[in-house]
């Protein structure tokens, strides 16, 4: 082996294991701060863009990016797979990824407390299935949180998801052929730049971030973030619990109140009813004032009455007349005027003569109109309109 070849396998060698050796260290970082210390290397990206596959040569930062001209149907996973194998022929250990364009993802922006940044991923695993028309084993995920929260308290958070069946076929077929993708992305909102997401090492489901190995101080720090994230999710846990009491008792306390309402409405609509039914029969029914009125007017001169009784729609009477029968043919002819109060007119018991009077004795009835208390009333022989009547004997 020449020198050249010596030199080349120890500078591969040793660029393999500087990556690994970074890789190992981000491990102990936040995943926030692990992407600025990890020293980026060329990859190739599948861009699902439409219904086709683009290959990108991705460089390390600040470095153009070369496009690749070809261009793959997204429903043939096999020929991309073919295409990935030839251009990592010349650098295997290149890194694989796939980016999807902005519009498959789903993106959920909202706000968490800054004391839950610790169990963030757990948190939000728990929040898939309440939050999204998905199971946890048919997403993808990863989130990008802000450094610091915001006057409220609180930490921006976007969540980035991604169903499974959008690329576990190409993912399979990559497997086939011995390339195993390295992580999945998307592009910002723009198109301009990738996400610093990683949805397949993150939210794989039934999968975790690799663990790294670590001892010592590094080991009791875990341990001790593990027990206050899970501090955080019980006092959480414990605030939703009180929560969501208080705001069932206040529904249970606006149901009550309103079924109270309902009610009240219903007796007030009935009520309402009745007025309306008792004005109505009023309204049609002449005042007994105005009724004793009129037969008071109609009843010749030499003809007085020993009882009046009104009575719903009839009034009874007895008394003594000239002739029982010519008063009958009085009433009769009154009756036929529009506006009369009274109707038919009949007797309603034997005539007889009492010859100390030297009048007939009579017991006539008629029958009372219904009456529009809206229309004016007969007028007086004098021609001034009779008072008003109370509606009362």
């Amino acid at each position: 082996m020449d020198g050249v070849s010596v030199f080349g396998t120890f500078g591969r060698s040793a660029g393999a294991f500087w990556h690994w050796w970074l890789g190992e260290l981000s491990g102990l970082l936040p995943a926030g701060l692990a992407g600025l210390f990890v020293l980026r290397r060329p990859r190739l990206v599948l861009w699902a863009d439409g219904d086709t596959l683009r290959l990108l040569q991705e460089r390390s930062a600040g470095q153009p990016r070369r496009w690749r001209s070809r261009s793959i149907p997204f429903d043939r996973p096999a020929d991309a797979a073919a295409a990935i194998g030839k251009l990592r022929r010349r650098s295997p250990a290149m890194p694989v990824g796939i980016r999807l364009p902005w519009d498959d993802c789903l993106v959920r922006s909202f706000k968490i407390p800054a004391q839950a940044r610790g169990n963030l991923r757990g948190i939000l695993e728990l929040e898939i299935e309440r939050v999204t028309p998905f199971r946890r084993d048919e997403i993808y995920f990863d989130f990008i949180a802000a450094l610091s929260p915001g006057p409220d308290g609180k930490l921006n958070i976007e969540q980035i998801l991604l169903e499974r069946s959008r690329v576990d076929p190409l993912l399979a077929e990559l497997k086939v052929n011995g390339i195993e993708a390295s992580f999945i992305d998307c592009w910002n909102k723009q198109g301009s730049a990738a996400l610093p997401v990683d949805l397949l090492g993150a939210g794989r489901a039934g999968a975790t971030r690799p663990r790294r190995s670590a001892i010592g101080v590094t080991g009791a720090l875990a341990a001790l973030l593990l027990a206050l994230a899970a501090g955080t999710i019980y006092l959480d846990l414990d605030r939703y619990q009180t929560a969501r009491d208080s705001l069932y008792a206040q529904i249970a306390l606006a149901k009550r109140e309103a079924t109270g309402l309902r009610r009240a409405r219903e007796a007030a609509a009935t009520a309402d009813a009745t007025v309306a039914q008792l004005i109505e029969r009023k309204r049609q029914l002449s005042p007994t004032v105005a009724i004793i009125e009129e037969i008071s007017r109609i009843l010749p001169d030499d003809n007085w009455l020993n009882n009046l009784r009104v009575e719903g729609d009839t009034a009874d009477m007895n008394g003594f007349a000239k002739s029982a029968t010519s008063l009958v043919a009085v009433f009769a002819s009154a009756a036929a005027k529009p506006q009369a109060l009274i109707g038919d007119a009949q007797l309603t018991a034997p005539v007889t003569f009492d010859p100390g009077r030297d009048r007939e004795q009579f017991s006539l009835r008629l029958k009372l109109k219904k009456h529009d208390l809206t229309q004016a009333q007969p007028n007086t022989p004098d021609g001034a309109a009779p008072a008003a009547a109370p509606s009362t004997e």
